[in-house]
């Protein structure tokens, strides 16, 4: 079993364990740094131990907290299909654990990260500057979730697949496949629509900065091939693109907030998820990309995507977010609330 594996099982078991508690709900701070005195002596213990027997390990400090943590800790050594564990390897397995559920604590504890600031482009289901385009047929907004379209500084000409019928006014369109009373917008229909649009790409163009522009909590995560991971609140960036092979979860509540800053482009594998646990709500959740997104058929989405190029969602994709493009986005019989 590889380190890095047994790192990644450390820190999503030792999240999965105390968010599934019945205690997570009464954790104080001094919980929280008990729990890290309480990984560091079991850390220590299983140095002093020394043994491959898998003797049984003391609860440390905190009777509530010590047994989540030494059952994470003890399943990744005993269960981890090592055919035998030497000395050596306890003393190594040991720092791991204890690295690793200290920044798992520390993760849980949680970072305190504001939204990112939508401004007008709030409004907007699918805002883009050089067209959407469709191929089959896509089911845009529902009725308990309307949404709106809109491309700006292009014509209408630039949106494709959607059947547009022109407002009497003249303001907007409508479609069969944008539900809920959403409306699609064009830059060169009548007023107000032209100037409510260019300031909805300027607040579009702002937010990608700003997510761009935020500290990281997490560099270089996984180095950007994501496989199961549980992801928990922070800021994540990476130099490179983020390529996701398999489902992911994003573990917190209703108050998490998610910024990726992806300076490459960002995929996500076919018939895989975005899984939000705990409350996570997908406007919460920011994917800023430098390069192009790339959604896989039959997959399923969650977040807002502020592209600096084109978005594509694969055919039979489902989507709870926004495609927010400062190019175009592309539909191939998608699903997007």
């Amino acid at each position: 079993m590889t380190t890095s594996v047994i790192q990644n099982s450390c820190v999503a078991g030792v999240m999965k364990a105390l968010m599934a508690s019945k205690y997570v709900g009464s954790f104080t701070a001094t919980d929280y740094a008990n729990i890290t005195t309480t990984a560091r002596a079991i850390a220590d213990e299983f140095i002093v131990e020394n043994t491959a027997s898998g003797a049984a390990i003391a609860d440390g400090d905190n009777p509530q907290i010590g047994p989540l943590v030494i059952q994470v800790a003890a399943a990744t050594i005993f269960e981890s299909g090592a055919t035998s564990i030497t000395p050596a390897d306890y003393t190594s397995y040991a720092k791991q654990i204890y690295a690793a559920s200290k920044q798992a604590l520390t993760k849980l504890v949680g970072f305190t990260v504001p939204v990112v600031p939508l401004l007008t482009s709030a409004n907007y289901a699918v805002l883009a500057k050089s067209g959407i385009t469709n191929t089959g047929t896509s089911n845009i907004g529902s009725t308990v979730s309307p949404a709106n379209m809109g491309v700006s500084p292009i014509a209408s000409t630039a949106i494709t697949g959607f059947a547009l019928s022109l407002d009497v006014g003249g303001a907007f369109s409508t479609s069969a496949q944008v539900h809920g009373g959403g409306k699609v917008y064009a830059a060169n229909y009548v007023a107000p629509t032209p100037a409510t649009l260019t300031q909805a790409v300027i607040d579009m163009q702002a937010a990608y900065t700003n997510a761009a522009g935020r500290a990281p909590n997490f560099i270089e995560y996984h180095a950007g091939l994501l496989n199961g991971d549980v992801l928990t609140p922070g800021v994540y960036k990476w130099s490179t693109g983020v390529a996701i092979s398999g489902s992911i979860t994003l573990l917190g509540d209703s108050s998490s907030v998610f910024v990726f800053e992806i300076a490459g482009v960002l995929s996500l594998a076919a018939a895989q998820s975005i899984i939000l646990s705990g409350g996570v709500l997908p406007q919460n959740v920011f994917w800023q990309v430098a390069g192009n997104t790339a959604i896989g058929a039959a997959s399923n989405f969650y977040g807002i995507i502020l592209c600096a190029t084109d978005i594509t969602l694969g055919a039979n994709a489902v989507m709870f977010g926004q495609c927010l493009s400062q190019t175009a986005v592309n539909f191939n019989a998608v699903t997007l609330n």
